[in-house]
């Protein structure tokens, strides 16, 4: 379950991107995956959840552990109906607009493994990969001086 919360949005970003989606898909797509996470985390939160472990690199002992606490629990509900919100609150006149559901989509997802992540490599590398859905967000859709902006966000 834990990991179908990663995979669902990351699903709709390869969609989003590689599929050729006529008319009002793109939308549909967008806001489907966001929602569902949000339905799956508010059925976990009356649940226990059991951690998933995976050997990721066994010769470095590394492993892919995620699990859902009382702290990651809301953190990922707000994630989820954050990202709900903004693409449901896109126009629909909105410029590259299947680009802009993909960025959000894919922050998504490293927010949301950031939350469940339990060992802290995975912790940074999942943050880490919002950084450039987030840098492009901003030097795409940003304002006057979104150029600078992207460059210092992703300096910084």
């Amino acid at each position: 379950m834990l990991l179908t919360l990663l995979l669902l949005p990351l699903a709709a970003v390869l969609l989003l991107c590689l599929a050729p989606l006529p008319g009002p898909w793109p939308r549909r797509v967008a806001v489907f995956a966001p929602a569902v996470q949000l339905l799956m985390l508010l059925w976990l939160a009356g649940h226990p959840v059991p951690e998933f472990r995976q050997a990721w690199l066994p010769q470095l002992g590394l492993e892919l552990h995620l699990g859902l606490d009382g702290l990651s629990l809301p953190l990922a509900g707000l994630t989820s109906l954050l990202s709900f919100m903004a693409v449901f609150a896109t126009p629909i006149s909105q410029p590259r607009r299947r680009f802009f559901y993909a960025m959000v989509l894919a922050t998504n997802v490293g927010l949301i493994g950031a939350f469940l992540a339990c060992n802290g490599l995975l912790f940074v590398l999942a943050y880490e990969i919002t950084l450039i859905p987030t840098t492009l967000l901003v030097a795409v859709w940003g304002g006057e001086r979104r150029a600078t902006a992207a460059i210092r966000y992703l300096m910084y």
